[in-house]
Order: structure tokens, then C-alpha cells, then sequence
């Protein structure tokens, strides 16, 4: 999950990048009944119950590039494929992002 939100990142700076650094310092919860891993369900004025683990690497990929880690300078940004050998979604080979390479078709 974390290479796939950094190479969204590259593949749509404009919007999700923006996006992600408009929500400033909030906190960012995915709003999910269903999933308590990925998302937390709200318990009105009680908080939250579920992991959140989804929001909480949407913040910490904010929190990266707002650093300006070497990995997020904007005319250099690449996210290298995956250390994982024989990595694959949806049984394509996932390989190296970079802003220029990415397209519907060679995300993964």
C-alpha cells in the first residue's frame, strides 16, 4: 500500500498533491464502516474506533513531502519498484515510477 500512494503521488501531482498538502497538519481518517484495518468508524463525540492504517500513511507520505526528501523533489520525483521479487497487481509486473513513465496503462 505504500508504494502504491507514493506512485499515485507521482502519477497525479497536481490533484493528489495538492490535495495531501492542503490538509495541512490535519488528521486524516478514512471514513470506513467496513474495514477497521484500513479505516476507523466515527463514535460521535467519543473518537474513533479502527486502525486507521490508511490515513495514517496518507500522513505520513504528507509529512515526506513537505520534509522534501530527496525522493519528492518535484522535477526528480521516482518511486523505484518494488524490492519484492516477482511483484505483481492484478498479475502485472510492477516496476519504477517516474513522473514522465506514468500513464493508465504503465502505472504497474
Amino acid at each position: 500500500m505504500w508504494w502504491c500512494l507514493q506512485a499515485k503521488y507521482v502519477a497525479n501531482l497536481e490533484k493528489f498533491g495538492l490535495l495531501l498538502k492542503n490538509t495541512l497538519n490535519a488528521e486524516i481518517v478514512e471514513d470506513s464502516p467496513r474495514d477497521q484495518f484500513w479505516g476507523a468508524v466515527p463514535l460521535g463525540d467519543d473518537g474513533l474506533q479502527g486502525r486507521n492504517v490508511l490515513g495514517r500513511l496518507l500522513m505520513k507520505l504528507r509529512r515526506e513531502i513537505k520534509v522534501g526528501d530527496a525522493l519528492w523533489v518535484e522535477d526528480q520525483l521516482a518511486v523505484p519498484k518494488p524490492s519484492i521479487p516477482g511483484s505483481r497487481i492484478l498479475g502485472i509486473e510492477m516496476h519504477a515510477v517516474t513522473v514522465g513513465s506514468v500513464g493508465p496503462s504503465t502505472l504497474f
